[in-house]
């Protein structure tokens, strides 16, 4: 399947139910599958689709509590990657979590931390914050993924 995504061509909106299986596929193509599993279900994740083939292009999660939001999986269909399209969502999370009552929000990466510089998040040092709920998340990754604890970085987007 070709998917070509023009300017904004696209639609982020909440997943359903009926969404699940299609999420599924996407974190496994995109090798986010193991950070969902046993406790993942779409209540907690957004799809973005192509306005003209309503396919799910990309998908991720936003978990929160009060105004802070921890980003996760964002996954985006391998042929799409690279093509400026996930920086093009990304630059979209700042309405999104103003839209759902954030004030901030956070992510981890290790696969690809350049990402999200260009997508207009900033470093964030560990030791920096006093999010506790991010600082729990953080602390989470240590113990879990201890694997990709060279290569990992932290960010924030604040409103």
């Amino acid at each position: 399947m070709k998917i070509e995504l023009l300017q904004d061509n696209f639609k982020i909106e909440k997943a359903k139910k009926e969404d699940w299986n299609e999420i599924l596929i996407l974190l496994e193509e995109t090798n986010l599958i193991d950070r969902i599993l046993g406790n993942g279900n779409h209540k907690n994740f957004y799809i973005v689709k192509a306005i003209d083939t309503k396919k799910i292009i990309c998908c991720f999660a936003i978990f929160h509590k009060d105004n802070i939001g921890i980003l996760k999986s964002f996954g985006i269909k391998k042929e799409l990657q690279g093509q400026g399209i996930g920086k093009k969502i990304a630059n979209k999370l700042p309405e999104l979590i103003k839209s759902v009552g954030l004030n901030k929000l956070y992510a981890a990466s290790w696969e690809a931390p350049d990402f999200w510089e260009k997508a207009g998040f900033e470093e964030l040092d560990f030791n920096a914050s006093n999010d506790c709920y991010f600082l729990e998340y953080a602390d989470y990754l240590e113990k879990n993924y201890p694997q990709f604890l060279d290569n990992r970085k932290y960010f924030v987007l604040n409103l």
